[in-house]
Order: C-alpha cells, then structure tokens, then sequence
C-alpha cells in the first residue's frame, strides 16, 4: 500500500535511537522500514550504511570505529549490542564514582603522623 510506505518513509527519516529502547529493538526496527521502503532485496551494505547514518554522537562513532565495508547485517547488530553495553557500563561505573566519597588522604597521612608522633608544629613530621 502507498500510504504504508510513504508513512514508513518519514518514519524511517525521523526514527532515532532512545535511551528508552533496547539497541536490539533499534536495528530490528531500522531493518523492517529499510526493507519497506526499498524492498526485500535491499543490498546488506546498503542496510548497514543507513542504519549507521541514522545513529548520532559518540555511539555512531564508536559503531564507526568497529565496521569496514564488508560489515555483515548480523555483525553490525553484534556491534551496536556491544557498544550499547559498554557504554552502560560506563554509565553505571562513572555514577557509582561520583556518589563515593574519597577521604582525603593527605590528611589521613598527616593526621596519622600527628598520632604517632605528638608534635605540637603539624607542619614538621618528626619520625
């Protein structure tokens, strides 16, 4: 039907990557209008370039980094999930980081010094 593919055109246009959706369910997405809109026979290559065309900021170029012109359609999926996952990871790690709190350590050594060895001139550590 027109109306069908005219619709999955703009949807293919406009459809970006969320942080509310899986990558798995990203690339599945972009494959199904990819295949409407230029057909079943649409080469891989093809499919590959617009999927990582649609992508934006550090991810497309991470997924830019990991593909070479003869990146299968199962490969570039491996590639987005691994991505996709590294970056959470990241995410997680850098959000964990920031809610611990490091003690000061020059302190902790002077203080330490201090208990060991009573001096009342803090600045001179007697040993």
């Amino acid at each position: 039907p027109a109306n069908y593919q005219i619709r999955s055109l703009r949807d293919l246009k406009y459809r970006t990557f969320t942080n509310n959706e899986s990558v798995n369910d990203y690339y599945f997405d972009e494959c199904r209008l990819l295949r409407v809109v230029f057909g079943e026979n649409v080469e891989e290559a093809t499919m590959v370039n617009d999927i990582v065309d649609s992508l934006s900021g550090n991810f497309k170029m991470f997924v830019l980094s990991r593909i070479n012109p003869n990146t299968s359609l199962e490969e570039l999926r491996r590639i987005l999930v691994g991505v996709d996952s590294n970056i959470h990871e990241q995410k997680l790690d850098n959000t964990y980081r920031s809610s611990v709190k490091f003690h000061n350590h020059s302190n902790h050594h002077h203080n330490e010094h201090r208990y060991l060895n009573p001096n009342p001139n803090p600045n001179i550590i007697l040993y």
